[in-house]
């Protein structure tokens, strides 16, 4: 119920063992509607070996990182270090032929379903909201002064590839404390919420995390700032 979105299925388990258990059940209880599965794939070489080659992700191509990844849900996944990658990749049209359609179509494009990335999408958003404003047919050019402030947009995206999200939250179950810690705040412009977690382990280290996060530009209709932090606190709860 919680594992599945359309025909894709991303699960977890803390051990091996149970992995494989997962793993089996699930094949059994899909198999018995006539759904076999396929493209199976778990980041253990142990739990691999034990599932048939052919319904196993026999070809996981090479990302940035020179690691073998599988596409999941929209994003990169890089199963040896267990970690998600975005990917962002302009076009060439999304270059030179600059128009409302073709910037809607890029931000369209970058898919973030956990938000991580809603610092660098919240400006394009924005951006989007200033094309709105300035009344451009869908496929018009954008006038110089449009184009120059996309580009700077545009040629800073590429390096969100660079960043790196950890699948697994807390890293050992040898923790003493477990905290959620929850934040959210406007501007005239945007506003937005995130929260993170904040675990403190045996030998005292503590690690803090990024979960995810939400944002939403203001809207055009001008509001107060007090207006727009409820706003940001009623996305937050």
């Amino acid at each position: 119920m919680s594992s599945f979105y359309v025909d894709d299925c991303l699960g977890r388990s803390a051990m091996e063992a149970e992995a494989h258990l997962l793993q089996t059940q699930l094949t059994e209880l899909l198999a018995s509607g006539g759904f076999p599965p396929r493209k199976l794939c778990w980041n253990s070489q142990r739990v691999m070996e034990t599932i048939p080659v052919q319904d196993t992700e026999t070809s996981l191509p090479c990302h940035l990182t020179g690691e073998p990844t599988k596409k999941t849900l929209g994003i990169y996944w890089h199963p040896d270090s267990d970690i998600f990658q975005c990917q962002v990749q302009l076009k060439s049209r999304q270059l030179t032929n600059i128009t409302k359609r073709n910037v809607l179509s890029f931000i369209a494009s970058i898919y973030d379903p956990l938000g991580l990335l809603g610092p660098a999408v919240v400006k394009c958003k924005l951006y989007m909201q200033h094309l709105w404003q300035s009344n451009l047919d869908w496929d018009e050019a954008l006038p110089p002064n449009l184009i120059e402030e996309w580009n700077d947009i545009a040629e800073q995206l590429p390096s969100l590839t660079d960043i790196v999200i950890r699948c697994k939250i807390i890293p050992s179950p040898h923790y003493v404390e477990l905290e959620i810690h929850e934040f959210c705040d406007a501007s005239q412009l945007a506003y937005g919420a995130c929260i993170y977690t904040r675990c403190v382990f045996v030998n005292e280290d503590v690690l803090v995390l990024l979960i995810t996060a939400k944002s939403r530009t203001a809207p055009i209709k001008q509001q107060t700032l007090p207006q727009l932090k409820l706003c940001g606190a009623q996305l937050l709860a």
